[in-house]
């Protein structure tokens, strides 16, 4: 994440906590449609974080991916910032919320504009489908598995076993084992 965004572990810890960030974007968005490039991937990691909180968020969206990909099918790129670069839009901070937003929105606006004569629904906002699971932190006894394994293999973690999840956890002990 690092090498594609810049974001350091360093800058995520002087941030909001989950529940204060999750919390006030959903009363943000109040019952307005959202808007992305490629949405649905920033909309599950939005699901799944109010799943665990327990809020609930069912949302419509428009993608401008999807609707480039209608628009410019020969096109070989189809990045925010390809297309970005395709219409001249300025950007900031590729992979901050608040530049990729502008640019989303920019983007959809001249391309709605360049294409006037297409359909409507192919820019009108639709259903965004993700169905998410509630998290369970782990188990007391995945955590002395897993402690067991990364001491026998003299594995060095970056994170604190008790911060993963349940799933997270099976899967790293399966990476293990």
């Amino acid at each position: 994440i690092e090498e594609l965004t810049g974001i350091t572990d360093e800058m995520a810890a002087g941030g909001m906590d989950t529940r204060t960030a999750v919390t006030g974007l959903v009363e943000f968005c109040g019952g307005l449609p959202l808007l992305g490039h490629n949405i649905l991937f920033d909309y599950s990691f939005l699901k799944q974080n109010t799943m665990n909180l327990s809020l609930p968020f069912e949302k419509e969206g428009i993608d401008t991916l999807k609707i480039a990909r209608v628009l410019f099918p020969k096109m070989e790129h189809r990045s925010l910032q390809s297309l970005g670069c395709y219409y001249q839009i300025r950007q900031e901070k590729a992979h901050r919320a608040v530049s990729d937003a502008l640019s989303a929105m920019e983007l959809y606006r001249r391309m709605r504009e360049q294409f006037a004569e297409a359909p409507e629904e192919l820019f009108a906002s639709k259903p965004l489908i993700y169905k998410a699971k509630k998290q369970s932190p782990i188990t007391p006894a995945q955590k002395g598995y897993l402690n067991d394994l990364l001491k026998y293999h003299k594995i060095t973690l970056e994170m604190s076993v008790d911060s993963l999840t349940k799933n997270e956890a099976s899967r790293m002990i399966d990476r293990i084992i």
